[in-house]
């Protein structure tokens, strides 16, 4: 079973880490690998609905479902030092995933959903020595 968790990890990080090029891009009618498996770049496009999640209605099945859906990969990432932060609210993780996608449409097609989240927050709450001492 650690084994499992170890290989998975390992290609999580190798999956976020990767640079994109033009050749990444699937042709039109090929499906994101993966897909069948997890959210999608488009899926979790569509439940954020491109808009921050601060002002996100969170009564909606899909406002909630993206605020939840980037909680929990946030929380798988920094529990893997992926990424490190402190006093963060939700809202301001969907700011920064949903801003990420909105500037970067071309990945939205390109990656599933959780390395989309994983990028979008690795470039701002990279993992440091300051941050993971718990200081700012």
């Amino acid at each position: 079973m650690r084994q499992r968790k170890m290989t998975a990890a390992l290609a999580f990080l190798v999956a976020i880490s990767c640079e994109p090029t033009n050749a990444d891009v699937p042709p039109a009618g090929i499906t994101i690998p993966g897909s069948g498996l997890f959210m999608t770049g488009p899926e979790l496009n569509d439940h954020c609905g491109g808009s921050t999640g601060t002002e996100q209605t969170a009564n909606t099945f899909a406002g909630g479902s993206c605020l939840g859906y980037i909680t929990g990969v946030a929380e798988a990432l920094l529990l893997y030092k992926v990424i490190c932060y402190h006093d963060v609210t939700r809202g301001q993780l969907s700011d920064i995933v949903v801003k990420y996608m909105n500037e970067h449409p071309e990945e939205v097609r390109r990656y599933v959903g959780l390395v989309l989240v994983g990028r979008a927050l690795k470039a701002v709450y990279p993992v440091t020595a300051k941050c993971e001492a718990g200081t700012k």
